[in-house]
């Protein structure tokens, strides 16, 4: 089998890579595992009450979801079995884009989680949608690379089928709750559209997206931590378990990007309330110049880029606003 070269920046991802990817046994015991290439999926339990299915890397440079998984798997073997349900997990949906830190699919050129209605999507997302059809419920984990991230469900909801959109609700609730985004399909820009959240409310599956911090940001308690939030949310989402509170935060995103490239000196931190106009970052450009950045409207901060360097147009801060 090909290993893949350590770089000294992925250092953290090996560890889960070379776990998850080249060594049967240990934690994957009692898991039936399926290859396929550069697929992988692993599985346990029979679908006697349903099927859930937890996915992660959609985006090659978003790899939290392999420290969870790894952290993961006892726990949901034993909630398999408590439950009576199928549980699949797909930790490495984009290896190529991971092996290159790249959030789109290196082969393909695609972004994979924009390519569900494409009549010919890359053969990873047609896995997926194979995998997904059925399915009692869904987890796509995602993180935003080298960014401080409050723990954020995306909730998703039909309009045509309110047990969905109820099922989910209870479920961003569960993960966390005090905040979440609320994504309205029908308003996102092209650009935005044809990803598994928007291909999950089509199809009438229960499912949704959470947000955490990048992998640098975690210890682990934080893993932990996460990890039982997903546990209680699969549980909730399967109606075995009650939501505290029904009355979770729904926020629409709205986000802040650079107008320059430069270095962004964050000033906010995630679930800090800012105001209108406030200042809420300063960018320094290659001639040393400052720029301050302020926020166009009042809310709450979801995510902020840390002290780096960043593109024009590139995110820095997401806001939360009712």
């Amino acid at each position: 089998m090909v290993k893949l070269k350590p770089r000294p920046c992925q250092s953290f991802l090996l560890i889960g890579a070379r776990f998850f990817y080249w060594k049967e046994g240990g934690c994957m015991k009692n898991w039936k595992i399926h290859k396929d290439n550069d697929w992988l999926m692993l599985e346990t339990g029979k679908s006697i009450n349903g099927k859930v299915v937890i996915t992660s890397s959609v985006h090659g440079d978003e790899i939290t979801g392999v420290l969870l998984i790894k952290n993961l798997l006892a726990d949901l073997k034993k909630l398999s079995t408590k439950l009576g349900v199928q549980i699949s997990i797909t930790p490495f949906v984009n290896l190529d884009g991971i092996k290159e830190t790249l959030r789109e699919d290196p082969v393909s050129k695609k972004d994979l989680n924009r390519c569900f209605f494409k009549r010919n999507p890359p053969k990873q997302v047609r896995k997926l949608k194979s995998l997904l059809s059925g399915a009692s419920f869904v987890i796509d984990i995602h993180c935003f690379p080298h960014t401080k991230h409050a723990l954020t469900g995306l909730l998703f909801t039909s309009e045509s089928n309110k047990e969905i959109s109820r099922i989910n609700r209870n479920a961003v609730t569960a993960f966390n709750p005090d905040i979440c985004w609320s994504l309205d399909f029908k308003d996102l820009d092209k650009e935005k559209k044809g990803s598994m959240g928007e291909w999950l409310v089509e199809n009438d599956i229960p499912g949704i997206a959470i947000e955490t911090d990048s992998p640098e940001f975690l210890n682990n308690e934080d893993v932990v931590d996460i990890s039982k939030k997903i546990i209680c949310t699969v549980e909730v989402a399967l109606g075995k378990s009650i939501s505290r509170n029904n009355n979770i935060s729904s926020l629409k995103r709205f986000v802040v990007k650079a107008e320059q490239s430069g270095i962004f000196i964050p000033l906010v931190q995630p679930l800090q309330h800012i105001s209108k106009d406030q200042k809420i970052g300063k960018l320094i450009s290659f001639d040393l110049s400052k720029v301050n950045v302020s926020s166009s409207v009042s809310g709450r901060v979801v995510f902020s880029k840390v002290a780096k360097f960043v593109n024009k147009d590139e995110k820095l801060v997401g806001i939360g606003i009712k």
